[in-house]
């Protein structure tokens, strides 16, 4: 596999618009290390004001919410809907194009993520409304695929990059921009994982296997769609 893209956006989230604390303005695939949480009936000036708290602990963790955080999704006395995940950030993107991911440095943050350890958990747990605690304290820390940014939806496939013209093996995966064009590339090989909602990367060694016995020559990669 080859590295992570240079510009691979690590940082992510810094849109606000009209909103004082802003998440991802645009449509891609985040990859984040740490606890699903449920965000429905808080209203997204409560949600970021959660963010910048779990931020303020200090410990590089910080708050991913699924879906629309812009001006077009709600309101800031509006109710959120659906769930996000809280934990460190590894990076962003997919939205033009297949971007490579590499296992190792997923990996990497899901054992700095599984590091912190309960106190750090607790703590974030009682920032959360008192409703949402109980079911985040029973959450196990895996390495996520969250879909963020208007009409979001992402996957990750494992394979080659290519176009649809030109046959590969396997299955062909592809993606659109904010502007519903189809990327000029896309990846033939098998599905990872994909949807609209937070859902765990099964990263184990025997799942690795299987898809690079499939693929000998295949990477893993990130794909956005606007939908």
């Amino acid at each position: 596999m080859g590295d992570d893209y240079d510009d691979f956006d690590e940082g992510g989230g810094g849109g606000s618009g009209s909103h004082e604390v802003g998440f991802f303005d645009d449509t891609e695939g985040a990859l984040v290390a740490g606890r699903s949480f449920e965000m429905s009936g808080m209203p997204r000036s409560e949600l970021g004001k959660l963010k910048l708290a779990v931020e303020a602990l200090g410990k590089g963790i910080t708050v991913v919410p699924a879906g629309d955080l812009t001006d077009t999704g709600p309101g800031a006395d509006e109710d959120c809907w659906g769930s996000g995940v809280i934990g460190i950030l590894h990076g962003s993107g997919g939205g033009y194009g297949p971007e490579p991911v590499t296992r190792e440095k997923c990996l990497a943050k899901l054992e700095a993520a599984k590091a912190l350890g309960p106190d750090v958990w607790k703590s974030v747990n009682d920032l959360l409304p008192e409703k949402n605690r109980e079911r985040f304290g029973e959450e196990e820390v895996h390495f996520f695929l969250v879909p963020v940014g208007p009409l979001a939806a992402a996957k990750i496939a494992f394979g080659k990059v290519g176009v649809e013209e030109d046959p590969g093996q396997g299955e062909f995966f592809w993606g659109t921009d904010m502007s519903q064009e189809k990327h000029q590339q896309g990846v033939w090989g098998v599905r990872v994982c994909s949807g609209e909602d937070p859902v765990e990367v099964d990263l184990s060694e025997s799942a690795h296997q299987a898809r690079v016995a499939a693929h000998p020559d295949g990477g893993y990669f990130l794909i956005a769609r606007y939908d």
